[in-house]
């Protein structure tokens, strides 16, 4: 294991944080060393390709082994690497939420059915046979990423990394679509809109009727729905969103507690404080240590 850690964001080069202020690249390998690492202020999303050796990381506060072939998809958690073997090499990317909410602004390119699980199940295996599809494309916007600055710098940055998305999609959502229940086209659709609902608005309604209501559907259909395409219950699903913000919160922000409470509409911060330690299994402020 390496013992030395450097960060690395220190010593990035200023035309990479010019050419791309939403998305970085880097490579862990023989000489680079990583440092555990919190992404969740800025780059709330990353993939992670270990290429060889072996590399320990925590992602939502859960510890994954990872070894050749494994792929990590981080979507707005916690992620650092906590143990590097001396013979890994790893790709990294690293996006902040506004550069992915403006990279697909009509169809994103994974179903919400695959972003619910992943978000619960970030890392997989990858077959031997797309290993080279995923270094192709992360090498490709590393190059891109790191070349001088010209005219068109930035379409190019976006349209190569669109295209690295639309050839994961294909890879792992149909994956993740075998393992799915059989649901109508309409109840995808709903249960997609239901998903963006939450995004955008979990820090002001945390009801199963509210959400029922925007979709003009029924509190007891919205709650089939999400059972038949995620397996998740309604309630759940509403809560892990919300949970996702508060934590957010507590590691991004010098917020109290209490403005917290009052951000995300709890009627008060003995509510949030309920809530928060019934989910992570600790006080919010004890989280909020933990992680600094």
């Amino acid at each position: 294991m390496r013992t030395e850690m450097q960060d690395i964001t220190a010593d990035m080069a200023p035309d990479m944080k010019n050419n791309n202020p939403g998305i970085q690249f880097r490579e862990i390998g023989t000489s680079y060393i990583y440092n555990s690492m919190d992404i969740s202020t800025d780059y709330r999303n990353a993939q992670l390709f270990v290429v060889d050796g072996n590399i320990q990381a925590f992602i939502g506060n859960k510890k994954y082994d990872l070894q050749r072939g494994d792929f990590a998809d981080i979507i707005k958690q916690t992620f650092r690497l906590s143990h590097i073997s001396s013979d890994a090499r790893a790709f990294l990317l690293l996006q902040t939420d506004d550069f992915m909410q403006n990279l697909f602004t009509q169809k994103p390119p994974f179903s919400p059915a695959y972003m619910l699980h992943t978000f619960n199940y970030p890392v997989k295996q990858l077959k031997p046979q797309d290993y080279a599809i995923v270094i192709r494309g992360m090498e490709d916007l590393h190059q891109t990423i790191t070349q001088r600055v010209s005219r068109f710098t930035q379409d190019i940055i976006r349209h190569k990394t669109q295209i690295f998305f639309l050839e994961m999609a294909n890879l792992l959502d149909k994956e993740e679509a075998r393992n799915m229940p059989e649901c109508s086209n309409k109840q995808k659709k709903q249960f997609a809109d239901f998903i963006n609902l939450l995004e955008t608005d979990i820090c002001h309604n945390h009801t199963v009727s509210y959400y029922a209501k925007c979709l003009h559907i029924s509190p007891q259909y919205l709650r089939r729905i999400v059972k038949e395409v995620s397996g998740d219950n309604a309630y759940q699903l509403i809560s892990k969103f919300l949970l996702k913000e508060i934590c957010h919160l507590l590691r991004g922000t010098h917020l109290s507690i209490q403005e917290i409470a009052d951000r995300l509409h709890f009627s008060d911060q003995a509510v949030m404080s309920k809530f928060f330690k019934r989910n992570k299994g600790i006080p919010p402020l004890k989280y909020r240590n933990e992680q600094r």
